[in-house]
This record gives C-alpha cells, structure tokens and sequence, in this order.
C-alpha cells in the first residue's frame, strides 16, 4: 500500500511540473504587436521571426501576438494604441502616419533613394539623418526600433508609363500621404488616396487607373488580374518601421530593453534577405498564374533622369509640410548626402 502511495504521489508531481498552467510556464511578458499587411506578407514573416527570437532570447519570458491588418483597427489606429500603450509593438509605415509625424514623409520622396538596396540598406543602419528622425518620434510616444524597407515600388497601370507626361490625368491610388499625392502630381496624375484593402475593387471598377507598392503586394493582391503593365520602375522604397510604446519600453527593467534592442539589431539581416526573397518569388508567381497577359515596362536612364528632375522639387513640399520646422532642414539635405556617399562607397 505505501509503495503505491509512493508511486501515485510521484506521478502526481510529475504531471504539476508538466503542466502549462503552472506559474513558471507563463510568460512574464505578454505583448500584442499589430501588422498592417495579410499573414505571409513580409511584415507578417518579419513579426513572426521577431516573435521567435524574442521568446528564444528571453527563454520564453517574452511572448508576441501577432494581429494582421484590420483585426486591431487601421494603421492610424495602431500608431494611436502604441502611442497610449494599448499594444505593445507595431509595424509602422510612415506613408499611413505622416498625419502624426510630418517629417517621416520623406519616406515618400520619388526617385530620393538607391535603386540599389544594399545602399538603403546600410543608410538604415547608420543614417544620422534618421537617428533624428527616430527622435521625433519618441516625442511623440512610439520608439522607432529599427526603419526598414519592403521592397522597392512599382507601377501597375492600364496604360503605358514611360515618361511623366505618361500620368497625366491618371488616377493613380496612393496611401494618405501629402509627399505621394505631391509627388503623382508633380507628373500631372490625380493622386487619389483609398484605403489597401480596396485597391482590388478600385481598379476593378475604374474608380482608380494604377497604384504602386512592392512586387509581393501585388501578387498576393492579385493587381495585375486587373491591370495591363507593370512598370519596374524602382521609383520609390516602402519602408517601414518596427516600434514600441515608448513609456512601455522606458519603463522595463534594462536587461530586458537590452534584451529588445539586442534582437532587432539580429533581425536587420533577415528583414532584407526575406523581402528580396520573397519579392523575387512573387514576380516568378505572378508570370505563371498570369501567363504573362501583363507587359513588363523597364524604364530607360534618360527615363529615369525625367523623372527624378520631376520629382525633385517635391523637396520643398516636405519642408512645407513639416512647417519649415528646423528637423525637416536637417533630414532632407543629410539623408540625400548619405544616400550618395554610400552610393559612391558601394556602387549603384
């Protein structure tokens, strides 16, 4: 009889120090994190991997959720919760929150950045133009962790982009964003802004000619089921930003901000490599499902060259915007400098 005691008091143990609703099998951070794109997206890889690492890192102390877009809201929504503290972290984009922070429109400049993302790759890294930036947006109560970028922007249309004078009177979608609705105008097309998620019946019924974002966007939106061309014209980065409230993260103990700081600066490398990964794959995707029913524009350099000068006196619209505000002085002409002087260091 005692030995059965014995036995059945061990099992006993056995099965509370297994079970996940003991103490130490909860995590002692338990954290939302909104995206703003569709699960599979780059956003939503990146978030998942970050989700990973962080949990790994803290050894299981720190637990994400991951909301793709829509669950939580929309991406003024989410600036707004990471702001007050609602949800820990989000993916920001500034062409969604130029409304909050003026001077991140330059995010949205055409023709600005490389088209070589190496080059916008080590800009991020080490841009002193963009550590002001993420000042600015401490200011405001959300803590820029790391700015990346998705990809670079094409153009899906139903009529041939070659040349400025090709947008006139387009009706071209565009993000919230005062530097987009600028920049399209600049080339003469009627910017028309519409929120992502109706893109598709936009097109579909005409109430919008063409818009522009990454190649994986507009795969798995399936853009080109309704449009004709897509111009690789490379003329702009979607960049992102990973962030956090700033009074969460200042108010945690310094190994485990440590801890965040340590694991976005591992999560650099794989933002890149899964963004170009995933953009080639769409582009080969897209071909096959279409048969290639859309043409494919490459713009020329003398293109290119039109463009850019086109765009270049939406410079000016960036500081108006940002009211002439002493920051936006710095950030235009600083980043423009770094942009060339890593384009010279690493070729473009």
């Amino acid at each position: 009889m005692r030995i059965n005691f014995l036995v059945a008091m061990l099992l006993m143990s056995a099965l509370l120090l297994s079970s996940p609703l003991t103490a130490s099998a909860a995590p002692k951070y338990n954290w939302r994190m909104a995206i703003e794109e569709v699960p599979g997206s780059v956003q939503d890889i990146y978030a998942q991997e970050f989700s990973k690492r962080l949990a790994k890192a803290s050894g299981g102390d720190i637990k994400l959720n991951i909301y793709p877009i829509g669950t939580l809201g929309t991406a003024r929504d989410v600036f707004e919760m990471v702001q007050d503290g609602t949800i820990a972290f989000g993916i920001l984009s500034p062409g969604n929150t130029g409304g909050f922070v003026p001077e991140n429109q330059i995010f949205s400049m055409q023709f600005f950045f490389s088209d070589n993302m190496d080059v916008n790759k080590a800009v991020c890294q080490k841009s002193k133009a963009l550590d002001i930036l993420k000042g600015i947006y401490n200011k405001k109560g959300v803590k820029v962790l790391s700015f990346w970028p998705e990809g670079f922007q094409f153009w899906t249309s139903n009529r041939k982009l070659e040349k400025p004078e090709d947008f006139n009177g387009m009706k071209m979608r565009v993000m919230p964003s005062p530097m987009l609705i600028a920049g399209y105008e600049a080339y003469g097309a009627n910017p028309t802004p519409l929120p992502f998620m109706e893109v598709y019946s936009g097109l579909q019924l005409k109430i919008i000619d063409g818009q522009e974002n990454p190649l994986f966007a507009i795969e798995e939106m399936h853009f080109m089921d309704v449009q004709k061309y897509l111009t690789m014209s490379k003329h702009g980065v979607f960049f992102t930003s990973t962030s956090m409230s700033a009074d969460l993260f200042d108010s945690l103990p310094a190994d485990v901000r440590a801890l965040i700081e340590e694991t976005i600066l591992g999560m650099q490398d794989f933002a890149f490599e899964a963004q170009a990964k995933l953009n080639a794959t769409r582009l080969e995707k897209m071909k096959k499902e279409t048969k290639n029913k859309f043409e494919i524009v490459e713009l020329s350099s003398e293109a290119r060259a039109q463009f850019r000068k086109a765009s270049a006196e939406v410079l000016n619209t960036y500081y108006k915007l940002c009211n002439e505000s002493e920051a936006s002085k710095k950030i235009g002409p600083m980043l423009a400098k770094e942009i060339r002087a890593m384009e010279e260091k690493i070729g473009n």
